[in-house]
């Protein structure tokens, strides 16, 4: 019999940098520019790529740089009511990037503005978020674009931190998806 050829696990590619070989970029990483997550549309304002250190708070900062932080993408979103950044983070496994996870309470990725973009979540209460998937830490921080403080019981850029979040997680899936398919071939 004729052994049955292996089925390549995304997440499993997506846990090493010696299996997640597909090219890195902002634009990879954060392919839409108009997106719809839980039927709220989102326009992408802003991409950026950085040294780890240099998008994020000192806190996080300091825990990306132990955990050997390659490189930091981020994208700015807008929905008319709300701004978020998107961070993600790349390590060299899972295993990093879990630990960045557990440890990203202590801050989160700098809110990426400029041009017409205006400066958010600078000095005020910001909602922020953070998860891992394989070997990529990702971070959200939603704010207004008039600089008003989120209020705890706020909604709205809770929904927006929540919206981007799932939408990093669903394009770096869809990333191990493909990789998958095109070893699998």
């Amino acid at each position: 019999p004729t052994p049955s050829p292996t089925l390549l696990d995304p997440l499993t590619l997506l846990s090493s940098a010696a299996t997640d070989k597909a090219p890195l970029s902002a634009a990879t990483l954060f392919p839409g520019k108009s997106v719809t997550v839980n039927a709220h549309p989102y326009t992408q304002a802003l991409t950026a790529t950085s040294p780890c250190a240099a998008a994020a708070s000192p806190a996080l900062a300091a825990v990306l740089g132990r955990n050997g932080c390659q490189g930091l993408f981020r994208a700015t979103y807008a929905n008319g009511s709300a701004m978020v950044t998107v961070g993600i983070a790349v390590f060299d496994n899972a295993a990093q990037a879990n630990a960045v996870k557990a440890a990203a309470a202590t801050g989160n990725v700098a809110a990426l503005f400029g041009g017409p973009v205006k400066p958010f979540c600078q000095k005020q209460e910001c909602r922020i978020s953070s998860n891992a998937i394989g070997r990529y830490a990702y971070f959200t921080v939603a704010g207004y674009p008039n600089g008003k403080p989120v209020p705890a019981n706020d909604t709205v850029a809770l929904a927006a931190s929540n919206d981007l979040a799932t939408l990093a997680f669903q394009d770096l899936a869809d990333r191990g998806r493909a990789e998958a398919a095109a070893q699998s071939h």
